[in-house]
């Protein structure tokens, strides 16, 4: 059977003499809060709620001696102490997410045994990056099939006593006291917002972090300023 590469946080299993032996991904769990009231003709239904995504990977882990295989195994394992991102050879796209289960078994006690992985967490593309200078406006094409958060920087050409920003939250996000070519930053993955690396919260009212939907999308400001958005795609 071919064996397949993969990284763990950019660090290559094969350091320490490890293989993807097989990856089995399962699709997003969802979930809902669907009713039907006794009595009544018709039920109430909501829509769904996507949650993590499962994957399961079988990992081959080779040695000299049992107790070679057997560091190499703690090894692999430790670095799925924290989150990861996977890449793996036969994806094209990105797995973040954390261990929840693990076993092994000793195939042959001094020449290879499997480490099977489960993990739960989103299905992901590669990073990308769209930028436009003096706009007020920005269209991005998302693909994947779920709604993402994303990153958005904001340089102003010129100070601006409130800036709007329409287009990727449901109510616009209002910045006050911009400054001209000071970066805004806004992360809707982490909630961070910064002006130049310094904490810029104070100054922006925003009721839920920006995000962008499968398809096309367009951000728009009312004042002309550099927009770069950086995100990734998601998989059901």
């Amino acid at each position: 059977m071919q064996m397949g590469l993969m990284k763990i946080n950019d660090w290559d299993i094969s350091e320490c003499n490890a293989r993807l032996w097989n990856a089995t991904f399962k699709h997003c769990e969802i979930s809902n809060e669907n009713t039907w009231i006794s009595g009544a003709l018709s039920p109430i239904l909501f829509s769904n709620e996507v949650t993590f995504k499962r994957l399961k990977i079988t990992i081959l882990v080779k040695g000299s001696t049992r107790d070679e295989i057997l560091q190499n195994r703690s090894t692999l394992l430790s670095k799925f102490i924290i989150p990861v991102t996977l890449k793996m050879e036969w994806f094209s796209h990105n797995f973040y997410g954390t261990m929840i289960k693990h076993s092994e078994t000793e195939n042959s006690k001094n020449r290879f045994h499997t480490v099977e992985i489960e993990l739960e967490g989103v299905e992901t593309s590669e990073i990308k990056t769209t930028s436009v200078k003096d706009t007020k406006e920005i269209t991005i094409e998302i693909e994947g099939n779920l709604p993402i958060p994303i990153i958005l920087e904001i340089t102003p050409i010129e100070g601006t006593g409130v800036l709007n920003i329409t287009g990727c939250t449901i109510e616009p996000i209002k910045i006050k006291k911009t400054n001209q070519g000071k970066r805004i930053v806004i992360n809707g993955m982490t909630g961070e917002m910064s002006e130049d690396g310094e904490n810029k919260a104070a100054d922006i009212e925003i009721w839920e972090l920006p995000h962008l939907f499968p398809g096309e999308n367009m951000i728009t400001l009312d004042y002309a300023a550099d927009i770069t958005v950086r995100y990734q795609a998601r998989y059901i």
